[in-house]
């Protein structure tokens, strides 16, 4: 039975580390952010996890590798199969590990998908592509809170948080873009507004299995013919793409904020 506490207990310290928790807005954060056991291995297991093309990299994984003091992208892309042994694994999977990581640099991915896998707070899969739309991963660098601001979609709040992890994680994304990543450029909004199309500046989601191609290869398709392809269901939407097994919950909004739906 649950019974209402007489007075409420916050940490004051992080489960993990142990370092002195800080409030940031309405958080309690830890910022012992490099060093802290559970944040490493977090971060590790996020971008291998969004990059989605890397097997073998759970989180049983990640925890074996970074008490091996294998804990930075850096040192996991750099390790052999002699390091990964040494690690704990076997000799099989220290293989397999080793070949799933140079095919993740072989395989096409999204330049959206790949900055969205560093974790940076208020930056995801979503708004990585509204902010590739008009800089690409190698320019980076050159952005500041203002130019993000000014892009639609940030507010004050987010592109500061944004800018400043950047800013942190910039080493670490320029590091694995020399590596070699086969990067897929998303569309620049203004070469995407000069296309001519029936679909051009149309706000097009896509739900479902689709039968006919991947979904991934319609939004693609679908941007370079001038759409601006979206993630979620809402009212800014001109066009619904579904598929088959569309949930219940998209079909229900869908219902509600009316628009063409294709099937």
């Amino acid at each position: 039975m649950l019974q209402t506490a007489s007075r409420t207990q916050i940490a004051n310290n992080c489960a993990s580390c142990g370092n002195a928790l800080t409030w940031q807005r309405d958080f309690l954060i830890c910022t012992n952010h490099s060093e802290c056991p559970a944040q490493v291995e977090n971060t590790l297991e996020h971008f291998f996890k969004t990059h989605g093309q890397v097997d073998g990299f759970g989180s049983k994984s990640i925890e074996k590798l970074v008490s091996a003091g294998i804990d930075t992208l850096e040192k996991i892309y750099n390790s052999s199969v002699d390091n990964f042994q040494k690690a704990g694994f076997g000799p099989g999977q220290s293989k397999n590990l080793r070949d799933e990581l140079d095919r993740s640099i072989l395989v096409e991915t999204e330049d959206w998908r790949f900055l969205a896998a560093f974790g940076i707070p208020q930056l995801g899969q979503g708004d990585s592509r509204r902010l590739l739309q008009h800089i690409r991963l190698n320019d980076l660098a050159k952005l500041t809170q203002e130019k993000i601001m000014a892009i639609e979609g940030f507010a004050e709040i987010s592109s500061a948080d944004i800018f400043s992890g950047l800013t942190k994680k910039r080493p670490i994304i320029k590091h694995m873009l020399s590596l070699g990543f086969n990067i897929y450029e998303t569309p620049l909004l203004e070469l995407s507004e000069a296309i001519k199309s029936p679909i051009t500046g149309m706000k097009i989601v896509f739900t479902g299995k689709m039968i006919q191609g991947s979904r991934n290869q319609m939004k693609k398709n679908a941007l370079h013919l001038g759409a601006k392809v979206q993630s979620s269901v809402s009212t800014k939407k001109d066009i619904l793409i579904c598929g088959e097994k569309v949930g219940f919950s998209k079909n229900k909004q869908s219902s509600k904020t009316w628009c063409p739906n294709h099937e």
